[in-house]
């Protein structure tokens, strides 16, 4: 597992599962030792959801929450090297303390205080049938997490019942905007266009899967993973890390049935094998033809919107590349306008926030404005 430590810096919490003694906690200690973090190990089954939420102290008409001491401590080190935080025993604690856990794994934040970057989040677990007064995981701890088996060669999941009611109206939406991602990008250690291109890969796949972006597994006596949004993001992360060479394949498949479960991992893995994707800038300058294949085809489209938007700054480039765009756009649009709508999304809001980019994609490409328009009535944005 020397590349987790990859997973932890890309801002994946990892939970790691395993009968009592089989070395778990041996595992996190060797992580830390070999690349000189500081560890904190906090028993979660000896701890209060004060522990984790922060103690309330009075401040005139209000109350707020006063960091625990460990919190202290990890600020500190954090500021020297990095840090991880170690969760033990994370099924004896009980759903109280679950739940209090919610937002230091996802966000990194304890109450009110909000912990640095560079601590990463790990945790260990016994089967609660095998753990002293455990307690099964609740799906919205467990969702948060990574998940690996020491005494397995990949993690099970017994059955999934792939659910995409509800999400039938906005998937496209989460389709066009995950390559682009949403709010602050997670600090990864690989080329920003790497990331993209992985993240352009996976809403490509969802294009074609779509019951894929929602399962709900059904357990036995094992708890799992299984995909939703969230896990699917954490899955672009770990498919950056393999492109840019920081982990191997059989260690993708490894993460990525950690993350989703796999038999979904294996679909994807072997959708991957199959993937052969033209030159985006070939395709937009028609050097090279538009793919036949649909899913392929969604992955060239947003792989040319986001390389015209990383133009916007640079006037004589930007006028070039959105002469080009609005061009290819049109003409897909006539054969294709759903899946140019998604692809186009991305661009209505790149120039909606910047007049400058505006100005100039209206004067290099004046049909632009009525493809967006007809692009965002399609997605009923």
């Amino acid at each position: 597992m020397k590349s987790l430590i990859h997973v932890l810096r890309a801002g994946i919490p990892a939970l790691l599962w395993g009968n009592p003694g089989i070395g778990k906690s041996s595992q996190i200690y060797q992580i830390a030792r070999e690349n000189d973090c500081h560890l904190i190990t906090l028993i979660a089954s000896i701890r209060e959801p004060s522990d984790f939420l922060g103690f309330p102290v009075p401040d005139g008409e209000y109350v707020r929450y006063a960091p625990p001491a460990w919190v202290k401590e990890a600020k500190e080190e954090a500021s020297k090297r990095d840090v991880i935080l170690f969760f033990d025993e994370i099924t004896t604690c009980q759903p109280s303390v679950q739940a209090a856990l919610l937002r230091i794994i996802l966000e990194g934040v304890v109450g009110e205080t909000g912990l640095p970057s560079n601590v990463y989040r790990i945790a260990a677990a016994n089967p609660p049938d095998t753990a002293a007064g455990g307690w099964e995981l609740s799906p919205a701890l467990m969702n948060r997490f990574l998940h690996l088996y020491l005494d397995l060669p990949f993690p099970k999941v017994k059955v999934r019942y792939p659910d995409t009611e509800g999400t039938v109206r906005i998937i496209d939406q989460w389709i066009s905007l995950f390559p682009s991602y949403w709010g602050n990008p997670p600090t990864i250690n690989v080329e920003h266009e790497t990331f993209t291109k992985a993240r352009t890969i996976v809403a490509g796949y969802i294009s074609a899967n779509r019951s894929a972006l929602i399962g709900h597994p059904v357990f036995d006596s094992e708890p799992g993973p299984f995909p939703t949004p969230r896990t699917w993001d954490y899955v672009s992360r770990i498919l950056a890390l393999k492109m840019a060479g920081m982990i191997e394949e059989d260690e993708f498949l490894l993460y990525a049935s950690g993350l989703i479960g796999e038999g979904y991992a294996q679909e994807f893995d072997s959708w991957l094998s199959e993937l052969s994707i033209p030159d985006p800038e070939k395709v937009l300058r028609g050097e090279e033809d538009l793919p036949e294949r649909l899913d392929i085809l969604l992955i060239v489209l947003q792989s040319i919107t986001s390389m015209v938007i990383s133009k916007k700054d640079r006037k004589e480039e930007a006028e070039e590349y959105c002469s080009l765009y609005g061009k290819l756009m049109k003409r897909v649009f006539g054969k294709h306008p759903d899946m140019t709508a998604v692809s186009v999304l991305p661009f209505a809001q790149a120039v909606q926030r910047d007049e400058f980019f505006m100005n100039t994609a209206l004067r290099a490409a004046p049909e632009i404005k009525e493809i967006v328009s007809q692009c965002l009535e399609l997605m009923e944005v």
